[in-house]
């Protein structure tokens, strides 16, 4: 799928250096926005990120030869919970905000997610309004708040809000 200056396409294994570079600009240019620290992240190694896109159903958008966007989705394990995947690690460049990009990512996600599963959960920082605003646009619904879900800091938390949308009729 072509985007207005992306194109998107899952990625593998082999899409792991490209992708750990962009996790890790989002994780320091936007902290305070995403569950997992910097710190943590960094931790993992290449191989880890290798495991990380093959088990999982993860969208890259490219513009040229570099990848500015990322989500992903990933089925939860077990034979009661197999109907539901989570919706993960959604990252924009800040060059290609504004764009349309983030909306498409994730429809992109969704559209993939009805071939798989019945329900598409995320979370999301409760304060960060710009998210929260885009996947309800996507027709994602809150469905829960977990108060003081993520230390962000010191004496400083954030609730987490979980969010749903129905992909596909009740099997």
């Amino acid at each position: 799928m072509v985007t207005r200056m992306h194109t998107l396409s899952p990625l593998s294994r082999v899409d792991a250096a490209p992708y750990q570079p962009l996790r890790l600009r989002g994780l320091t240019t936007d902290p305070q926005w995403f569950r997992i620290s910097l710190a943590d992240e960094s931790l993992l190694s290449l191989a880890s990120i290798e495991q990380r896109l093959e088990s999982a159903h993860v969208i890259g958008a490219w513009r040229d030869s570099r990848l500015e966007g990322v989500a992903g989705l990933r089925r939860y394990d077990g034979a009661r919970l197999h109907h539901r995947a989570l919706l993960f690690g959604m990252y924009v460049a800040p060059e290609a905000r504004g764009s349309g990009l983030a909306k498409q990512l994730v429809e992109a996600i969704l559209a993939h997610a009805a071939t798989v599963c019945e329900l598409v959960q995320l979370t999301v920082l409760a304060g960060n309004a710009r998210a929260v605003a885009l996947y309800t646009r996507c027709g994602f619904e809150v469905t829960g708040r977990e108060p003081d879900a993520v230390k962000v800091a010191p004496e400083r938390y954030s609730d987490e809000l979980i969010m749903q949308i129905r992909v596909a009729p009740r099997s």
